[in-house]
């Protein structure tokens, strides 16, 4: 099974919180409407347990502002600084 999350901002705690969902749906534990209402904040849960982590990882992180695309590209930055990658 394989999830890909993207976001504009840092989700701190959430990507376990999210696949925990999923994988209830999934089972058939959680309706696919309770799960809308859970992410619109319509229905609070109190019985999170996040996902565990095992097999859970970061993939790649991407800032609009900053041409990175090798890491080639992050040594140069780390050397001259973040002013000559901004795209």
């Amino acid at each position: 099974m394989r999830f890909t999350i993207t976001a504009d901002r840092f989700l701190r705690a959430m990507i376990r919180l999210i696949i925990h969902f999923l994988l209830r749906v999934g089972s058939g534990k959680m309706s696919l409407a309770t799960f809308e209402k859970v992410l619109s904040e319509q229905l609070h849960i109190e019985d999170k347990k996040p996902a565990f982590a095992n097999g859970l990882y970061l993939s790649g992180v991407c800032y609009p502002f900053i041409n990175i695309k090798t890491p080639i590209d992050i040594t140069f930055m780390l050397k001259n600084g973040l002013n000559d990658s901004i795209s």
